[in-house]
């Protein structure tokens, strides 16, 4: 059925068969496949005594912070979780690659259950 449909002409088109597999089918589609390009990110598992200037502080070491969503309670406490704007994406990424899943704050600081390790920083598009 290859032989017979190969080269076949259609129109200005040439046709070309070749048997389906799925490897070269994966590795053409990871070539051509660009990074999802985003600026924002999410961000939980600091302590909850952690600064919008001191998170700014962290961030910044990857890149211009452009805004920082840092809800806080009506005591000026932070509730756990913020939202950053990389004026880059590549900072974005650098920012990710940098702090996800490391503990980058003293475990001392950090709330956490009884007998259980502190969670480690969360860092996320």
């Amino acid at each position: 059925a290859i032989a017979s449909c190969k080269n076949v002409k259609i129109g200005s088109y040439v046709l070309e068969v070749e048997p389906y597999n799925p490897r070269i089918k994966d590795a053409k589609a990871s070539k051509g496949a660009q990074a999802p390009v985003f600026t924002n990110c999410y961000i939980k598992n600091f302590p909850l005594t952690l600064t919008e200037e001191r998170l700014r502080e962290v961030l910044e070491k990857y890149g211009e912070v452009n805004s920082l969503f840092f809800p806080t309670n009506e005591n000026g406490r932070a509730l756990g979780y913020a939202c950053a704007n990389y004026v880059h994406p590549e900072d974005a990424l650098s920012a990710i690659e940098g702090l996800h899943n490391k503990h980058v704050f003293p475990d001392n600081e950090m709330v956490h259950e009884e007998g259980l390790a502190p969670l480690p920083f969360y860092i996320q598009k």
